[in-house]
C-alpha cells in the first residue's frame, strides 16, 4: 500500500493559543452555566460539573485569557454540543464530572478529563499533523550516553565530520563580517567575530568566547550554546544536505532494525500508539473517534517499518501496524528531530501521521 493513498487525521499543535481555546470550549459545552465571558470565568461554569473548580478557573485565567480567540472557541464550542450525543450514545450517558489539564505537558492523553468514569476522556486537536507520542530515543530501543547526541553515539566519526563542516562554514562566514552579530533563525541565538580578539562569540541560553580551535575542538558534544550552527545547518539544509549523507546513511538501517524490533514488544508498541488503561475519545474539528483501552484491543503488531529518508534535519521512518493476517493496516510516521534546538540538546522522537486508525481498533464515530 502507498502511503500517499492513506486516511489522515489532523490535530492541533500550531499554538499554543489554538490549544487552549479548543480544550476550554470544549469544557465549557460540557460543564457550561452561560455564554463564555473571559471576564467572567467563574459564572460561566456550572462548579458542581467540575473537579476542583478554583484550580479549573485559574488555569483558564493562566493559559486561556491571553490567548483567547474568540472565533476558536465559538467554533470549538459548536462542536462539543454535536460531539456530546455522540459521547453520551456510546457511555450509555454523558459523565456528570469534568476537569481540565490546563497546561500541562505530561501524563495521560485526554486533556478535557472525564470524572469517576471508566472513560479518560477527550483528546482535542485542532489542525495538521497528528502527534501520538513525543519520546526519548531509548523509549524506541535506540541506546546513548547522557549528554552525548544519539547520532554521534552511534555514528561519532560521520557525525563529528558533518558538524566539523558545519562549523567551518558558519565560521568562515562571520569571519568575513567581522563584528557583525549573526542570527541565522531566531535573534536568541547568534554568532559575532571579534576581530581584535580573533575569537568568536556565541550566544544561545548561554555565551561563549572561543577561538576557531577551541571552537573546532568542541564538536564532539552537544552544548546549549551550540544552536547557532545548527540553526545555520536547517536554514540552509537544500545547500548544504551533504554534509549529513554519511551520517545518515550510516544510522538508518541500524535505527530501522532496532525500532522494529523494540516495537515487537506489544508493550512498546501500544504505548508508542499512544493506548491507555483507559478509553478516551480523539477529537478533531472534522471527525470523533473512540479510542479503546489495552485491555480491549486487538492483538496488533507491527507489520514493516522503512526508512523514509532524511526530513531536512529529522531522520523519518513510515512503520505499518494492523492485525496478524490483516492486509489493512494503520500507519505511523517515526520522527527523530532536533525538536529543542539542534546541537543545542538530544535529538527526541515524535510518534505523528497516524493514518487508518481503524485498522488498529479505533471507532470513528462522526
Amino acid at each position: 500500500m502507498r502511503y500517499s493513498e492513506f486516511n489522515t487525521i489532523t490535530e492541533g499543535g500550531l499554538s499554543s493559543g489554538v490549544r487552549y481555546n479548543s480544550e476550554v470550549a470544549l469544557l465549557h459545552s460540557f460543564a457550561g452555566a452561560k455564554p463564555f465571558d473571559p471576564t467572567d470565568i467563574a459564572g460561566s461554569f456550572d462548579p458542581a460539573k467540575l473537579e476542583n473548580p478554583d484550580l479549573v478557573f485559574k488555569g483558564i485565567e493562566k493559559f486561556l485569557v491571553p490567548n483567547y480567540n474568540e472565533k476558536i472557541f465559538l467554533g470549538w464550542g459548536a462542536l462539543g454540543k454535536k460531539y456530546q450525543s455522540h459521547i453520551s450514545s456510546k457511555l450509555s450517558s454523558m459523565p456528570a464530572k469534568f476537569g481540565w489539564v490546563a497546561g500541562a505537558n505530561a501524563g495521560p492523553v485526554a486533556d478535557v478529563e472525564f470524572i469517576g468514569n471508566e472513560c479518560s476522556g477527550v483528546s482535542v486537536k485542532d489542525a495538521g499533523g497528528i502527534t501520538l507520542r513525543n519520546l526519548t530515543p531509548k523509549a524506541l530501543g535506540i541506546e546513548g550516553e547522557y549528554g552525548l547526541d544519539v547520532f554521534a553515539f552511534h555514528a561519532q566519526e560521520q557525525y563529528n565530520k558533518m558538524k566539523t563542516a558545519i562549523f567551518t562554514d558558519v565560521m568562515a562566514l562571520a569571519k568575513a563580517n567581522p563584528d557583525k552579530r549573526m542570527a541565522p533563525l531566531n535573534e536568541k541565538y547568534a554568532i559575532t567575530y571579534l576581530s581584535k580578539e580573533d575569537r568568536y562569540r556565541c550566544e544561545g541560553k548561554t555565551t561563549v568566547e572561543m577561538t576557531e580551535e577551541e571552537l573546532l575542538n568542541s564538536v564532539g558534544k552537544n552544548a546549549k550554546w551550540q544552536r547557532v550552527f545548527g540553526d545555520w545547518f536547517q536554514a540552509n539544509w537544500s545547500s548544504k544536505k551533504q554534509y549529513a549523507g554519511p551520517l545518515y546513511s550510516s544510522i538508518a538501517k541500524t535505527f530501522e532494525k532496532v525500532i522494529e524490533d523494540s516495537l515487537q514488544d506489544r508493550d512498546k508498541l501500544v504505548s508508542t500508539l499512544a493506548f491507555e488503561d483507559q478509553s478516551y475519545f480523539y477529537a478533531t474539528p472534522k471527525s470523533l473517534y473512540f479510542v479503546p483501552s489495552v485491555k480491549d484491543l486487538g492483538d496488533i503488531k507491527i507489520k514493516s517499518i522503512k526508512y523514509g529518508d532524511a526530513d531536512g534535519t529529522s531522520q523519518k521512518y513510515l512503520a505499518e501496524i494492523g492485525l496478524p493476517g490483516s492486509k489493512e493496516n494503520a500507519a505511523i510516521i517515526i520522527y527523530i528531530r532536533y525538536a529543542n534546538g539542534m546541537f543545542e540538546t538530544n535529538p527526541t522522537v515524535r510518534i505523528q501521521g497516524l493514518r487508518n486508525p481503524e485498522h488498529i481498533g479505533w471507532q470513528k464515530l462522526v
